[in-house]
């Protein structure tokens, strides 16, 4: 078998991480090892250099949700990785992303009741405050969606910061810009 350039595998692990397949994004780390070899966490680093040309980064995230670093030198083959933005998204990047503002203001609102909530909060409640301040039918919708998503976790009645949330959102910069 022909040896593989370092781009080229860069290139396989661009592919792996961009698209995805099914609801869940991200690829698991015993995936991209049997893709790229066993050196994956060395062409993961190279390409998550070349993507922050970009405004991208790849993260890990463990199977409880928690972003884990790239460089440390646990085994990551259980953990999910993903492709998410570096910084901050402006409106016109929002708007063109599938969200609508107000699914946006949606999750916004959810979010920061639940960190209020120190993190919990019932379905009925979350569902309560959203239509207090949005109207119509789709509040509903909304609110599962992001549940099915994985920005929102729902264990019985209770609803929590989803793992998505963790890992695409800066949730400390979300209540930052809140405080007095």
């Amino acid at each position: 078998m022909p040896t593989r350039t370092p781009s080229e595998l860069i290139k396989r692990a661009a592919r792996l991480l961009l698209f995805r397949s099914g609801m869940k994004p991200g690829i698991k780390g015993w995936e991209l090892a049997r893709s790229l070899g066993k050196d994956y966490l060395q062409v993961i680093r190279a390409l998550d250099e070349r993507l922050a040309e970009l405004g991208l980064k790849v993260v890990a995230v463990s199977q409880d949700g928690e972003k884990i670093s790239l460089s440390e030198g646990k085994d990551l083959k259980k953990a999910t990785f993903l492709v998410v933005l570096r910084g901050p998204v402006s409106v016109q990047e929002a708007r063109t992303s599938g969200w609508r503002i107000d699914d946006l203001a949606m999750l916004s609102v959810s979010l920061l009741y639940l960190l209020a909530k120190n993190g919990s909060a019932s379905y009925r409640e979350i569902l309560d405050v959203l239509r207090s301040k949005f109207k119509g039918p789709r509040v509903e919708y909304v609110l599962d969606r992001m549940i099915r998503m994985g920005y929102l976790e729902q264990e019985d009645d209770r609803l929590k910061i989803g793992w998505r949330s963790k890992v695409e959102i800066d949730l400390n910069k979300l209540m930052g810009d809140f405080e007095a």
